[in-house]
Order: C-alpha cells, then structure tokens, then sequence
C-alpha cells in the first residue's frame, strides 16, 4: 500500500467535505473548554474532577473516527457536528470498555516491561556503583543549603561518574525498549476503534482482529505518521508564535483559553483534518482488500 495514493484519496474526501472541518474543530474546543474549566479545581477535589475527566473523555476520540468514516465512504452529507462530535457522550456505554482495555493493557505491559528491566539491571550493574552513588545523592542533597555545596557535589559526582553513567544508559535502554513496543503496540492495535465503529465488535475481539490486520501493514502506517512530521512542526512553531504574542496581554486563564483555542484551529487545518483522512482511507483499504482475498479463496 502507497501512502501516497492514500493521502491522494484522502485530499479527494477532503476537497468535498462539508461539516467534517467544523466536527473537528468543534472536538477540539469542547475538549480544551472542558478540561481549562476543571483545571480550575485543586486539592483532593481536583484529583476526584480529574479521575472523573479522563474516565469521561476516554472514548472522546471515537468521534474522529466516525466522522473520517462518514468523509471517506461519501456519507459526509451525513455529519453532524455536534451528533459526530460528541459520540463518545451518546454511545459512552457502547465504547468505553473497549477504549479502557486497549488503554489498560497498554499501560499493564509497560510496568511490566519496566520491572522486568529493572530487575535485570540490579543483576547487571554492580551493587557497588548503585550504593556508591546512592551515597553520593545522600551527601549531595545535605550540602544543598550550604555556600560549598556545589563544589562538593561536583566532587561527589566525579567521584561516581561510572555508577551514574552505567545508571543513565539503563535508564536510556529501558526508555527505548518502551518507546519500541509502544510504537508496536499503537501500530498493532491502531484499525481497533475504526474495527469496533464499522463491525459493531468490541474489547480484545476488536483488537485481535485489528492485529490479524495490520500484520503486514505496521511499516506502511509507519510512514504515513513520520510523512506529517514536517506539518506537525510547523503546527507547533505557529501555537509558539501565537502563545509569545497573547503573552503580552497577562489574562491569567482567558489567555490559556484563547491560546488553546487558536492552537485548535491551526493543528486541525494543518494535521489533524488531513491526519484522520488518510487513517480512515488506510483502515478502508486494508478492510477491502482482506474482504476480497476472503472472497477469492
């Protein structure tokens, strides 16, 4: 599969499309509203309106899928920006097992990834370079409040420069390691909301089958992700510009708003639109092609 036949039939959707822009931005404020209005709690009351924010918008996604879906099979008279838009909300009980699972097990795999490698650095690196400079973070951080502490702390670290830098490139193998099965994983397991909006199939059924899919087709999404690197910067440059210029005018929250909301609007025309297209065209693809060679044989 060519990503560039898929971002060509991508840009078609696109050049006719009619309320899918105005879903999109729509998603993007109602989500930046919501989440500026509760950051406002603090305190135990912010932990609780926090926990209750990310269990409600966990399926919140979903309504990208549904609207690429509608652009890209010619249904997109059929968009509703506010229907589309918050699907999550009206079909909240039919998504949200799906999305918690495929998020859990993320994360279950990850901790597990990360004690497995801790474990085999206790064994790797000497116990000796471990406490060495485990006494020399002690002594660093007693010297803090006095006027020789950073001469003395730099002494401390020269002391056990090969303890930390055996401790740092761990650190760096077990971020790698996790970046690597993440990308595995989000590739993997990427067809399993637009497998659950299209088929009706739900939790690991849903992923299991998202993984039969994409066996062959992990590279391909690959590519089309790094192929939007270059908007993505550009779309990050832009939200900087128009953050160093609100800054001037020191509104506390109102500029954040505005700030975010603008940011809404560039990431959209420049990424997300185009992004979420060509998603759908590969997702649709790759179902028709599997559907024919099902038929065939």
């Amino acid at each position: 599969m060519n990503i560039l036949d898929i971002k060509a039939k991508a840009e078609d959707a696109l050049s006719r499309q009619k309320n899918y822009i105005n879903v999109l931005i729509f998603m993007g404020i109602f989500h930046i509203v919501i989440t500026t209005l509760c950051s406002l709690f603090t305190g135990t009351i912010g932990t609780v309106v926090s926990l209750i924010l990310w269990i409600v918008f966990l399926p919140f996604e979903h309504g990208y899928i549904v609207s690429s879906l509608k652009l890209v099979n010619n249904y997109d008279d059929q968009l509703d920006v506010q229907k589309d838009g918050l699907v999550s909300f009206y079909r909240f009980k039919e998504l949200f097992s799906t999305y918690f699972i495929y998020n859990f097990l993320l994360v279950v795999i990850e901790i597990i990834i990360v004690i497995f490698l801790l474990l085999i650095g206790l064994v790797i690196i000497p116990k000796s370079q471990i406490l060495d400079l485990k006494d020399a973070f002690s002594q660093m951080l007693t010297m803090l409040p006095y006027a020789n502490g950073v001469s003395s702390m730099t002494s401390q670290v020269s002391m056990n420069i090969d303890g930390l830098a055996s401790i740092a490139s761990y650190l760096v193998l077990i971020g790698f390691v996790l970046l690597v099965v993440t990308i595995y994983y989000v590739t993997a397991f990427s067809l399993t909301p637009y497998i659950l909006e299209k088929y009706k199939l739900t939790g690991f059924v849903a992923m299991k089958e998202s993984y039969r899919l994409m066996k062959n087709n992990k590279w391909t999404l690959i590519k089309l992700y790094l192929s939007f690197i270059g908007w993505l910067l550009v779309s990050v440059i832009f939200v900087n510009i128009i953050s160093i210029l609100l800054s001037i005018f020191p509104l506390g929250i109102i500029t954040t708003l505005i700030t975010n909301i603008i940011s809404v609007f560039i990431a959209v025309h420049l990424v997300d639109a185009k992004l979420y297209t060509c998603l759908a065209v590969f997702y649709e693809e790759i179902d028709y092609a599997d559907k024919n060679v099902g038929n065939q044989e």
